[in-house]
């Protein structure tokens, strides 16, 4: 069996809103989600989303939602959960410390205090644009085969699919 994934994106001010004009972090996230799921009718892999700022704005979990579902996961995205706030991974990691038996994929641009980055073994993050010192700070704590850098947004679904599919 596939083992089921949770999407956990970072939703704070730094990447923007999602408005379906290309313009930032956001929008690019929001293809992914949708690119991830497709990969998943494939495989019948059940995901999870979770988003969160300076709190966890809104999570499926502990439900997953399989492919005849996916269309709910994407009207969440442009709903007012997207809210903008701050950045603490914190919440984030401590829900994948919660839900060991899914992988958890985090979509940030790293921009978070060190003091956040607690242990958890099941998470693979997709840094977006970060600054080299996040970057280094993420690899330093995580190990580089479970931190992934993508500097050109455009790239976000493409490297992330290739991952996937790895």
């Amino acid at each position: 069996m596939p083992i089921d994934i949770v999407i956990s994106i970072d939703v704070s001010g730094s990447t923007g809103f999602p408005n379906g004009y290309m313009v930032n972090v956001a929008d690019y996230e929001v293809i992914m989600l949708y690119a991830l799921m497709q990969e998943a009718k494939k495989t019948g892999q059940k995901i999870g989303l979770t988003l969160w700022s300076d709190v966890i704005t809104f999570t499926t979990l502990p439900k997953l939602y399989s492919d005849s579902e996916f269309d709910k996961l994407k009207r969440i995205v442009f709903t007012d959960d997207w809210v903008c706030g701050g950045t603490r991974i914190i919440y984030a990691l401590e829900q994948a410390k919660k839900f060991k038996d899914k992988l958890f994929l985090i979509f940030t641009d790293g921009n978070v205090y060190e003091k956040d980055l607690i242990d958890v073994d099941n998470v693979v993050f997709f840094l977006i644009r970060p600054y080299d010192d996040y970057y280094k700070m993420f690899v330093q704590r995580y190990g580089k085969h479970r931190v992934i850098r993508i500097d050109d947004i455009t790239k976000i679904p493409k490297v992330t699919l290739d991952w996937f599919r790895r």
